[in-house]
Formats: structure tokens, C-alpha cells, sequence
């Protein structure tokens, strides 16, 4: 029943509570579910329902700020922030040169920088923009591709472009397969020089000195030690009379005709002699130099022990020298020895595989000779040699069995499985190349091993120059390390498993009863040995290119 007795029933009243009176206070409110894509929606009237007011302005500025809201009920958690928006999918970030190499390296470590760059400026000058995608695409088009060129090959490039001429590169007559006009340039152009860098020279000594050496270079240098030499030489063997003085002649007329190729050829020629020439010339005067004051130096140093009782024999030539030029051994009695014999001592160990020398065998001693003192007496380059040795003596006996060695180079590092990488990148910066761990040949990506050698075979300079490099090179009865010898005897110790062999014929001996020359066996010595790596080296091209010529190739 109502209170007023009517007997009709009231509906409750809905009650709405205020939080603020405030007008300046914002009420969250629930968002609706949203609805389809703006782009599902029926075209909207383009006039609005109603006239625009001032305060639409500011509805439409908030809009944006609104959609990020949190789209769940606050339920009157009044400090409640929403949650950030999703991020957006952005599009292909642009790459630098340097960024698309580094990802191209990842898979191909020995391409060469120079290939990858130009590639992306080429890529870039017909208005591509070089981004990830491009980057992985380009590394697929590389391995199609199957061969590109090494950073290794890219190196022997630039230093063969920039290489100055060396000593040996003139010694033979450089116009001996030239034309008579670019003989007859070369000629001229070689004497005017000559005649003006050497004015108190006759000019007719001059011209048969060019004419017997058949160079500028040779020419140059000849005449150059005539005129230092010149007062020193006793007057009765003096090959000419100075005269005075001339005053130089202009090349202008040779240059005049330097459009023609036969006179470019000539003039080319004579440049890069006389910055040969020059250089050579320059390099031997510094020598002597360098000479002249370390021997003033000695004499000094050994006045200076002499007057100080400061000398003391070597116990290997028995000689006297000072103090400050003996080393000696580590021993509990000090042996002492001169810097030329230990020297000569060091290099005999290290031509036999030894790379921690001990003492010269004084009394039987076999102490070593301290670091510091080897280092003191041994010129840089053998120092390092004997380093490296040591280096890789201590990696062998450390017994690590991932330690892998580039087959082109003394170079050793811990690498992965070889089912993981089949390939080893030296890091030496006089080697670097990347070779095959299981052929040990260069890295023949993507082709197998099998592919990579019926393709070597088909090459006929490259099987020319392998069985060069074979006739070179020494191999190690044992472990199969290659090795080359520059001087020493000819019982070879592998620096890798200490195995004893003969250098001349490969057999492995023990002690010195192989080598007896006079008994028609293989000398213990060679009196020179380059001129033994020379002709087994044309022994082996000869029959190369014969066995190729019998086969048809």
C-alpha cells in the first residue's frame, strides 16, 4: 500500500550522486565499446547538425589526447593514468654505408669493403634508399652470384697500384721490346737528365756509361758512386777528368711531343727510374750514415771500457769487448758472451725450430737467456720472429683443442666446432685470408670442396702456379705443416711437431749421417739458397705446362 492510502504503487527514483558542486571539475566517464573502422562507417553529411560553436575549437584540440585514454571503467579510482597506446609499425630505417658493410660482413668477413660500398652508392645514385631489406637482399644476390671479390685480393691491389719502383725492377734494359722511336726518346730524355744531375761529368763519359748499362737507372747509379768516390780514388785510376760546370738543358722539347704515345711511353719510363733512382740513392747514403756513427759510437763506448777496466772476454771467439756488449745465460754461474756471437747463436736455433735459446753450451749449461736480454741484441725483425715462435710453442703446449692455424700463415686462434664454422679468418694483417677448415685451401663459399678443386683444375694458370707453389714449399712428414726455409742448414725441424726432415729431399733423418755431399748425398749447406727455390721453381712450371700441353689444355 502508498502511504497516502491510494493503493497505486510509485516507481523508485534513481539517485545521482555529486561528487563536487565545482564547475571546473572533469568527471571520467565510461568509454562505449568502439565501434567498426571509420572506414566501415556510412558517409557522414558534410554540413553539421548544428551551428559551430566557440567551444568546438577546444573538443576538437583535446580529441587526439582523448583517444589514448584507457578504454576500461575508472571505477572511481580518481588518480587512475591510462595506459600507453601500442606502438606503431614504422617504416624501413635507412642505413648508412658503414651500417650495411658491418651486416654484409657478418656473413661474408672477407669481401672486400670497397665491392659492398660502391654497390650501395651505385644503389643510391639511381635513387634507391639502401634500408635492412635492401641489405639482405643484397647479401642473397652475393651468394648467387658465387664469387666476389676479397678484401685480401683488394689489398695486393691497391699496394701493386701504389707500390714505388723497387731496387731490382730496372737492373735489366727497360726498352729492350720498345719500338726504335720510343728507344730514341728514352735515349735522349735519359742523357739530358743525366748531363744535368751530373755537370762535371764529360758528356761523352756519360753516354757510353748509359749506353753499357742500357738504363737510366743503372746509369745513375753508377755515375753517382763514381763522383762520391771521386777524390778518394787515386788519380792514375780515375776513370775521367771533371770538367767545368754545365748549365742544365730543358726537357720542354721532349714534352712537346708527349702527345704522341711513343714519346709518353718514353717519358713515363724515365719518371718512375729517376724517383727509382733516387730513392736507392737516398736509402744507401742514410746506411752509411748510420754506419759511420754507430762505429764512431763503438770506438767511443770501447775507449771509455778500456780506460775503466770495464772489458771482459767472450767465452765463444775469446775476444774482448765491453761490458755493455755481453749478455749472458740465466744460470747459477753467469756465462757471458758478445752480442755478434749470441746473435749468430740465436739465429742457428731459430733455422733449427728452437724458440727459447739457451745458453751456447758453455760447460754444459742449459740455462736461458733472459727476455730482456734477447731483446737488447736482436734486431727487430729477429726479435719478432722469435716471439711469434714462442707464441705458438706455448699455444701447442697448452693442449687447447679448438686452437686451429691458418694454413697460409703461423697464425693461431680457438675457433668453434668445425660443424659449426667451416671456415677460419686470420686475423694476421699481413695474411687475413679466410680459408676452408677442411681442405685448407681459400674459402670457396658456397661450392663444396669437391666443386672447389674440379674448379682449380680447370683453371690452367692455376694449376701452373699450384704446382709452383708446391715445388716451393716443404711439407711436414708428420703433421703435414707447410714451411719454407730462407737460410740455415738442410735438416729442417717442423715447428709444429719437432720432426726432423731433410730439406733437399723430404726424407726424414735422424742426426747428420744423411747429409755427406761427397758421397752423393744431400749437402748439409746450400751456398745459395734462393737460387735453389729458383729453379725447383722453374722445374715445376716447365712440367706443369708440359703435362698441360700433352693433355690438350
Amino acid at each position: 500500500m502508498a502511504p497516502n492510502g491510494s493503493g497505486i504503487s510509485r516507481q523508485p527514483h534513481e539517485v545521482i550522486e555529486i561528487d563536487s558542486d565545482s564547475d571546473n571539475e572533469v568527471v571520467e566517464v565510461p568509454r562505449p565499446a568502439p565501434g567498426p573502422p571509420v572506414a566501415c562507417l556510412p558517409p557522414q553529411p558534410l554540413q553539421p547538425a548544428f551551428p559551430r560553436r566557440p567551444w568546438d575549437e577546444e573538443l576538437a584540440t583535446a580529441a587526439p589526447e582523448a583517444e589514448q585514454r584507457q578504454e576500461a571503467p575508472d571505477h572511481g579510482r580518481r588518480n587512475h593514468r591510462p595506459a600507453p597506446a601500442e606502438p606503431q609499425p614504422h617504416a624501413a630505417h635507412p642505413m648508412t654505408a658503414d651500417e650495411c658493410l658491418a651486416k654484409v660482413l657478418d656473413i661474408y668477413p672477407d669481401i672486400s669493403h670497397e665491392h659492398v660500398r660502391g654497390i650501395f652508392r651505385d644503389d643510391l645514385d639511381v635513387g634507391i634508399q639502401p634500408d635492412s631489406t635492401w641489405c639482405e637482399q643484397l647479401i642473397v644476390r652475393i651468394l648467387d652470384e658465387g664469387a666476389y671479390p676479397t678484401e685480401r685480393e683488394a689489398r695486393r691491389a691497391a699496394l701493386k697500384r701504389k707500390r714505388e719502383p723497387s731496387e731490382h725492377e730496372f737492373d735489366q734494359n727497360p726498352m729492350e721490346s720498345a719500338t726504335p722511336v720510343v728507344r730514341r726518346a728514352y735515349q735522349s730524355a735519359a742523357m739530358i737528365l743525366l748531363q744535368n744531375e751530373y755537370p762535371e761529368i764529360p758528356v761523352k763519359f756519360i753516354d757510353q756509361t748509359l749506353r753499357e748499362q742500357r738504363s737510366f737507372y743503372n746509369a745513375f747509379l753508377l755515375l753517382e758512386a763514381t763522383e762520391r768516390t771521386y777524390y778518394a780514388t787515386d788519380i792514375v785510376r780515375r776513370l775521367y777528368k771533371k770538367v767545368r760546370s754545365r748549365d742544365p738543358k730543358s726537357l720542354d722539347n721532349h714534352y712537346a711531343l708527349a702527345h704522341e704515345g711513343a714519346h709518353v711511353e718514353a717519358m713515363e719510363k724515365v719518371r718512375r727510374e729517376v724517383a727509382a733512382a733516387k730513392k736507392k740513392v737516398g736509402q744507401d747514403t742514410a746506411k752509411r750514415e748510420d754506419a759511420q756513427r754507430k762505429a764512431l759510437e763503438e770506438e767511443h763506448n770501447k775507449a771509455i771500457a778500456v780506460s775503466s777496466n770495464a772489458m771482459m772476454e767472450c767465452l765463444c771467439c775469446f775476444d774482448k769487448f765491453p761490458t755493455n756488449r755481453m749478455t749472458f745465460c740465466n744460470g747459477e754461474q753467469a756465462h757471458f758472451y758478445c752480442h755478434g756471437c749470441a746473435t749468430s747463436w740465436v739465429n742457428s736455433q731459430l733455422g733449427d725450430g728452437k724458440c727459447w735459446p739457451k745458453c751456447l753450451g758453455q760447460d754444459g749449461c742449459e740455462a736461458e737467456i733472459l727476455q730482456s736480454e734477447l731483446k737488447a741484441f736482436l734486431d727487430p725483425q729477429t726479435y719478432g720472429r722469435l716471439e711469434r715462435m714462442q707464441q705458438q710453442d706455448s699455444l701447442r703446449n697448452a693442449g687447447l683443442s679448438d686452437l686451429v692455424y691458418c694454413p697460409f700463415c703461423d697464425f693461431a686462434a680457438q675457433c668453434e666446432p668445425i660443424e659449426i664454422n667451416r671456415e677460419f679468418h686470420c686475423q694476421n694483417s699481413d695474411c687475413g685470408v679466410l680459408s676452408c677448415r677442411l681442405c685448407r685451401a681459400e674459402s670457396h663459399t658456397p661450392k663444396t670442396c669437391e666443386e672447389a678443386v674440379k674448379d682449380r683444375k680447370g683453371n690452367a694458370r692455376h694449376q701452373v702456379e699450384e704446382a709452383m707453389t708446391e715445388a716451393l714449399l716443404r711439407t711436414c712428414n708428420k703433421c703435414k705443416a707447410r714451411f719454407l726455409k730462407s737460410e740455415g742448414c738442410n735438416k729442417m725441424t717442423c715447428p709444429t711437431c719437432y720432426n726432423t726432415q731433410c730439406y733437399v729431399c723430404s726424407k726424414t733423418v735422424h742426426g747428420y749421417d744423411h747429409f755427406h755431399e761427397s758421397a752423393g748425398k744431400c749437402p748439409l749447406y746450400d751456398n745459395n739458397t734462393e737460387k735453389r727455390h729458383q729453379e725447383e721453381v722453374k722445374a715445376a712450371e716447365a712440367a706443369a705446362l708440359f703435362n698441360k700441353k700433352n693433355k690438350g689444355g
